[in-house]
C-alpha cells in the first residue's frame, strides 16, 4: 500500500517537472522569437485577441511586446499651428488705394487673417474704377496681376501685398463760390447755387464713362475752401475744372467764356486751351447764346503765373485747369435758362461728352483717337519727328522703315497727351528713313489706337 502510494507520488512529481520545463521552454522561445526585445509573453497570452496581454515580470526596463497598445510606443502626437496671413496694399494713390482685398474680415480690406492648419482661404483682389492691378506679391514672389490668391494653412506665416496703378481719367471739379453768393438778375438765382447743382450733375454724367473718376473740392454748398487750395486739391488728377456763370454791366452780354491755364507752363496750356475752347463752344450750342465764345488766359504781371487762384493752384501741382463761365447771370435770358433743372441736366450731359471724347473715353469703349499729322526735320545722323496734337490722345507710337513701302518697326512710345516730338538719334548719315505715327488712348484700362499718319520720309545729313 505504501509502495503504490510512493509510485503515484513519483509520477505526479515527474508531471510537475515536465510541465515546469515546458513552460520555461515556451518563455525562452518567445524571447528568442521576439528578437530579444526583453518582452515575455506566455503561450496562453499569445492566443486569442491579445486584448488581455500583459507584460511579464521583468522589472524596470521591460517594454510591451508585439500587439500591445502602450502609448509609450506611439510617436508623440504632432501639434499643428495655424497660419497667420498679413494682407497689405501699396501705392497709395490720390489719398486712397486703387482697390480692395476681400477675405480679410467684415468691412476690412487689409490686416491679418488666421487660417487653421489644413484649411484653405481665398483672397479676392478687386480694383476700383480708374485703376489697374499692377502686381500681387505673395511671400515676396510676384504673381502678376492676379485677381485671386489661395493660401493653405500650413503652420507658416504668409504675406500678401497688392500694388495698384492709375490708368483712368481723373478729374477734379470745383463748384464756384458757396452759400448764397452772386445774385442774378432773376429773383431766386444765385451763382453759387447754380454751380453746385451743375457740378454735381456733371460728376454723375462723367462717371457714366468707364474709367473716369471724379473728385469734388467741396462737400456741400456751404463748404468754402480757399481758392488756391481748391486748385491744389487736383494733385494727382489729370484735369481741374471750375464751374461758374459770369456778370457784366451790360445786360446784353451772353458769350460763354473759358479761362485756361496760362503759358507759364506750356505743357498745361497745350491741354487746357483746346479743351477750354471746346467747352465754351459747347455752352453756346447748348444754351443758344447770341455771342460767340471766348477763350482767355490772364497772368500776373510780376511772374507770369496764372492770375486766378484756382488755376495758379492746380498749376502748382502740374494739372491743367479750365474755368468755364456759363454765359452771364446779368443776362435775363441766360439767367432764366440756368435756373431750370432740366437745362442743367442737358448741360452736364453735353459737357461730360466733350471732356470724355477729348481724352479718348466713351460709354461703350468704341472711341478711337484721330489721325496724327507728322513733319520731319533732318540733322546730322538724327531726325526729329514732330506731330500735331490729337484730341483724346494719351500718347503716341512711332514706327520707322528704310523703305517707303517696306516693313515698319515700332521704335518709340511717347507717353503723355502733351507730347509733340521725338528725336531719333544714332542713325546713319545721308540715309533715307521713313516714319509714321499713330495716337493711342486708354479706354476701360486698355490701349485703343488711332489710324496711322501718312508716311513721311527724309534723308539724314
Amino acid at each position: 500500500m505504501e509502495k503504490r502510494k510512493s509510485a503515484k507520488q513519483i509520477t505526479a512529481l515527474l508531471l510537475i517537472v515536465c510541465l515546469a520545463f515546458t513552460m520555461s521552454f515556451g518563455t525562452v522561445s518567445a524571447l528568442a522569437g521576439d528578437g530579444g526585445n526583453g518582452t515575455a509573453v506566455t503561450d496562453d497570452q499569445t492566443g486569442g485577441t491579445g486584448d488581455n496581454t500583459e507584460p511579464s515580470e521583468g522589472g524596470e526596463g521591460t517594454e510591451p511586446g508585439e500587439g500591445t497598445d502602450d502609448p509609450a510606443d506611439d510617436p508623440a502626437e504632432e501639434e499643428h499651428q495655424d497660419s497667420i496671413v498679413t494682407v497689405t496694399r501699396s501705392d497709395r494713390i490720390l489719398e486712397h488705394f486703387g482697390g480692395t482685398v476681400t477675405g480679410v474680415g467684415k468691412g476690412l480690406t487689409e490686416g491679418t487673417v488666421t487660417i487653421p492648419y489644413g484649411e484653405t482661404k481665398v483672397f479676392k483682389i478687386r480694383k476700383n474704377s480708374g485703376y489697374a492691378i499692377n502686381k500681387v506679391m505673395l511671400d515676396g514672389e510676384n504673381l502678376g496681376a492676379v485677381t485671386e490668391v489661395t493660401i493653405e494653412g500650413d503652420g507658416q506665416p504668409h504675406e500678401i501685398n497688392v500694388h495698384y496703378s492709375k490708368n483712368g481719367l481723373f478729374i477734379m471739379l470745383d463748384a464756384g463760390h458757396a452759400g448764397k453768393y452772386n445774385k442774378g438778375i432773376i429773383k431766386g438765382y444765385w451763382e453759387s447755387q447754380m454751380t453746385w447743382s451743375l457740378t454735381k450733375k456733371l460728376k454723375t454724367e462723367l462717371e457714366k464713362y468707364p474709367g473716369v473718376v471724379v473728385g469734388l473740392t467741396k462737400k456741400s454748398l456751404y463748404d468754402d475752401p480757399y481758392i488756391y487750395d481748391r486748385g491744389q486739391m487736383a494733385k494727382g488728377y489729370d484735369l481741374f475744372i471750375s464751374i461758374h456763370s459770369n456778370w457784366s454791366s451790360s445786360s446784353r452780354a451772353d458769350y460763354p467764356l473759358a479761362i485756361v491755364s496760362s503759358k507759364y507752363k506750356p505743357s498745361l496750356y497745350k491741354i487746357a486751351q483746346p479743351l477750354g475752347k471746346q467747352l465754351a463752344y459747347n455752352v453756346q450750342k447748348t444754351m443758344g447764346t447770341k455771342q460767340d465764345p471766348q477763350v482767355w488766359i490772364k497772368r500776373l504781371s510780376t511772374n507770369g503765373q496764372d492770375w486766378y487762384g484756382v488755376l495758379r493752384g492746380c498749376a502748382s501741382v502740374n494739372v491743367p485747369g479750365v474755368i468755364v463761365e456759363h454765359s452771364f447771370h446779368s443776362n435775363k435770358k441766360a439767367c432764366t435758362w440756368l435756373m431750370k433743372d432740366a437745362n442743367k441736366n442737358k448741360m452736364a450731359k453735353s459737357e461730360a461728352a466733350v471732356i470724355a471724347k477729348y481724352y479718348g473715353f466713351s460709354l461703350d469703349g468704341s472711341f478711337r483717337p484721330g489721325k496724327a499729322k507728322v513733319t520731319l526735320k533732318k540733322g546730322k545722323k538724327k531726325i526729329k519727328v514732330s506731330w500735331q496734337a490729337v484730341k483724346g490722345a494719351r500718347g503716341y507710337v512711332i514706327y520707322r522703315s528704310t523703305k517707303k513701302n517696306g516693313t515698319f518697326k515700332k521704335v518709340k512710345v511717347v507717353k503723355g497727351p502733351s507730347a509733340r516730338y521725338w528725336k531719333n538719334t544714332r542713325l546713319k548719315s545721308k540715309k533715307m528713313y521713313y516714319y509714321k505715327v499713330r495716337a493711342y488712348s486708354v479706354v476701360n484700362g486698355k490701349n485703343v489706337y488711332g489710324s496711322y499718319s501718312k508716311v513721311k520720309g527724309i534723308k539724314t545729313k
